[in-house]
């Protein structure tokens, strides 16, 4: 099989199962992967990209190829934000955390999996000859102040190594030297430190959570594990006094690391889940829509900064899709006025348009409420409660509980086709307005006349932008208040 491997560590396991791999380390930031693999003359039969944890890399072309696709996830935890649009481009999305597979199936990723992060062969060192008898890896700092409480913990407690920044190969060098290795965790991740450690003939100490630790490692037997600093401190001293005992536990850790959590192992497992997942990755419009919606998330964050109207004027020429609208609307408040807003918000809320989307609704409430358009922030917060109910009676936002639809306004599909430079108009400044309509292919754009715009902004201005909205997305049964739920 030719295998394009982007970033991934994996490269010399698939070569030894008799993969031929063709290696990318494209710059960060956007590039297209059609120049890369042209330029090469090679054809892929699967594309495996791996999230690297420093610069981040995005491909802007994954929709021209037709190969298996999938994308691993490695500080899920951290990167979920971005990663739960990004993801969408390929047929498979694998994560380190197993806890996240149902967190980023929620976020709209259809096929999702858990794949752990792996350990490595490495000498066994005599545990009478190791010179440390606990020792700690890790970068601390001011942002890390729970490992930093931890280190000075372990630094005042015990006798205590502790280093960071330091190589890969020092690393293994200074746990290979090491008896005991207790492990803090960032947001209950399953991180490197609990495969490395163990790999090196370390006992492992780590955080206990339900994350999928106790079936990579059997705790009390191949590691141990603690829920505050009191048992951490029990079970070191512990250890210490028990070393024939620590030693039975960090060997049977080595070795459950070199029969099932090596590179060839993850290999195999990576393998054998592109053949048996469906194909998933999105095409055409949606491809476009998820490719417009991560380029937003890293330029709103600050990573990945661009000129956003050619992504702006994208959305515009493509028919319209929930997250597509959402997408829109922020980049719109980005980068235009009020008066452009207005002109995108008013059809959305005639036509009810996308009235069960969380983010439709978030996105245009939150940019009027930031223009102290109160009442059109009241809308959007109307329509979204209207159109959802919580599983739980009498909450009207349960913590942690999804809301389920009440109508099958999802179902509708929305198009903007043809609009072009007129739909840009109607966003940027043109005298008209764009109006939703219901056809037999989906809810489609049609402009106004200025004069006839004219008597609508007339006739809204009279009747109040509130009360109208209500009437076009719900009828004339009346306007209940905001939080009147019986209405």
């Amino acid at each position: 099989m030719n295998i394009v491997c982007i970033d991934c560590t994996l490269v010399p396991a698939f070569e030894s199962l008799g993969h031929t791999c063709l290696v990318l380390h494209p710059p960060s930031g956007y590039s297209r992967l059609s120049p890369l693999l042209e330029q090469a003359h090679f054809k892929p039969d699967l594309i495996v990209q791996q999230e690297t944890l420093g610069p981040r890399k995005i491909l802007t072309d994954l929709d021209e190829w037709s190969c298996f696709k999938a994308f691993w996830s490695i500080d899920t935890h951290l990167n979920a934000f971005w990663q739960a649009a990004y993801g969408r481009l390929f047929d498979l999305v694998l994560t380190t955390q197993k806890d996240w597979v149902d967190k980023l199936k929620l976020q709209g990723l259809p096929s999702v999996a858990w794949l752990p992060w792996y350990g490595f062969e490495h000498p066994w060192t005599p545990w009478e000859r190791r010179a440390h008898e606990v020792c700690f890896v890790g970068r601390v700092t001011g942002h890390r102040m729970p490992r930093k409480n931890l280190v000075d913990f372990l630094c005042s407690t015990f006798d205590t190594t502790f280093d960071q920044d330091i190589s890969f190969a020092a690393m293994k060098s200074l746990y290979a030297d090491s008896r005991i290795a207790p492990n803090e965790s960032i947001m209950a991740e399953v991180n490197f430190r609990s495969f490395e450690a163990a790999s090196c003939g370390c006992l492992v100490i780590n955080q206990r959570f339900d994350n999928g630790l106790e079936e990579l490692f059997e705790p009390g037997r191949e590691m141990d594990t603690f829920d505050h600093v009191l048992e951490l401190e029990s079970k070191i001293a512990f250890y210490r006094t028990n070393t024939h005992r620590a030693r039975i536990v960090a060997l049977a850790g080595r070795e459950r690391v070199r029969n099932e959590h090596l590179p060839v192992h993850r290999a195999k497992r990576l393998l054998a889940l592109c053949e048996s997942s469906p194909r998933s990755a999105s095409t055409g419009i949606d491809s476009t829509v998820n490719l417009a919606m991560t380029q937003w998330i890293f330029h709103d964050a600050d990573r990945i900064t661009i000129n956003l109207s050619p992504v702006r004027n994208t959305l515009l020429s493509i028919p319209c899709t929930p997250d597509g609208l959402a997408t829109l609307i922020r980049i719109v408040h980005a980068t235009g006025s009020w008066a452009n807003l207005r002109d995108l918000f008013l059809p959305v809320l005639q036509q009810g348009q996308y009235a069960h989307h969380l983010g439709v609704n978030l996105s245009a409430s939150m940019a009027a409420l930031h223009h102290g358009q109160t009442a059109l922030a009241k809308q959007f917060l109307v329509r979204h409660i209207a159109t959802c109910k919580p599983r739980e009676q009498g909450q009207l936002f349960p913590p942690g509980k999804r809301f389920v639809k009440r109508d099958s306004l999802g179902k509708i599909r929305g198009d903007r086709a043809g609009m072009g430079a007129a739909g840009a108009r109607a966003i940027h400044g043109d005298p008209a307005i764009v109006q939703c309509r219901q056809s037999q292919n989906g809810l489609h754009q049609g402009r106004f006349s200025g004069a006839v715009m004219a008597q609508k902004r007339d006739a809204l201005a009279r009747l109040g932008v509130e009360r109208n909205a209500f009437k076009n997305a719900h009828g004339t049964a009346g306007f209940p208040r905001v939080f009147d739920m019986k209405n």
